[in-house]
Formats: C-alpha cells, structure tokens, sequence
C-alpha cells in the first residue's frame, strides 16, 4: 500500500493486490471520495469492494460504473 497525505487536508491511497488494485482520492473540501476498484479474472466480486468502501467512508450518495474488458 502506497498512500500521499496533502496539505491542509485529502489523501490518495493505492492499494495493489496479486490481480487487484484499489485507489482512493479524496477532496474533504468538496465531501468527495473518487474510488477505484480494479479487478481479474472471474472469482472477484468488487462489487463487495464498492460495498466496504462505501460503508466506511459513510457515502450518502454513489455514482458506479462497471467496464468489463474482453477476452483475449
């Protein structure tokens, strides 16, 4: 896990995984969190990702997009 704390407030946080990754960056000024929730292969569920995310940042209100890439 990699993070950055800006001043005076905010942070960006990535967490990288075997197949996985999850970034967070976070604007407290405009009460906004944009988060990404990166995952392969066919036994992930980041929908449990969104889920967590959004329990503990106390979301009120989320906009989510899935992309499902092609296989090669």
């Amino acid at each position: 896990m990699n993070s950055h704390k800006f001043e005076p407030q905010g942070v960006t946080v990535v967490a990288m995984l075997a197949e996985s990754h999850i970034s967070i960056h976070t604007w407290p000024e405009k009460g906004m969190a944009v988060c990404d929730v990166f995952t392969c292969g066919d036994h992930t569920t980041p929908e449990s990702g969104v889920e967590y995310l959004q329990m503990v940042l106390e979301a009120k209100d989320i906009i989510c997009n899935e992309f499902i890439r092609p296989l090669e």
